[in-house]
Parts: structure tokens; sequence; C-alpha cells
């Protein structure tokens, strides 16, 4: 909820920055694997994330970013870099 937090009050760009560097953490963390491995513009099924994966992910970022993001969203994602101005609506809404 901290990092919710820091979006929210943080602008437009830095807020961006910091819920893809949230994401990408995220991501990397369910899948096992660094951080720096994970391609912002490859879809997350290309990343290997199956249907489990998204619904752990979901629940990872709805703790870390106090946002609901559904599995099948996480799961057809175009890719990181796509995903994370969607994330940031979610986040500024309180959604």
């Amino acid at each position: 909820m901290r990092q919710a937090g820091l979006v929210r009050s943080a602008d437009e760009p830095e807020a961006l920055v910091i819920v893809t560097e949230v994401l990408v953490s995220a991501l990397a963390a369910v899948s096992h694997t660094a951080p720096e491995r994970i391609d912002p513009d490859t879809r997350l099924d290309q990343l290997g994330l199956e249907s489990l994966m998204a619904a752990e992910l979901s629940s990872v970022l709805q703790r870390r970013l106090d946002c609901v993001v559904p599995t099948m969203e996480l799961a057809t994602a175009a890719g990181v870099r796509q995903l994370a101005p969607r994330l940031l609506g979610r986040v500024r809404r309180g959604a």
C-alpha cells in the first residue's frame, strides 16, 4: 500500500515508472526469474505466464498497488509497457 501512496502522489511520468517497476518486479517474482529478463514489450503469456501464475500475479499486484487487476486481463495482456498505464489509472482511481 505504501507503493500505491507513492503512485497516487507522484506526477504522471514518475508514477508510470513506479507502476512499471512494481509490475516487472511482481512478474519476475511470480515467474521465478530476474527482473532484467522481463521484456516490457513481450506478451505476458509469451513470458510464460499461465492462468495460475496470472492469479498469483493479480494477488501480488493487489497487495503492492492496492488495486484489483483481473486475472484474465493479465493472461491476455500485450506486455508490461501496455499494461502499466491501465494499472496506473486503476491506482489513481482507487479501484
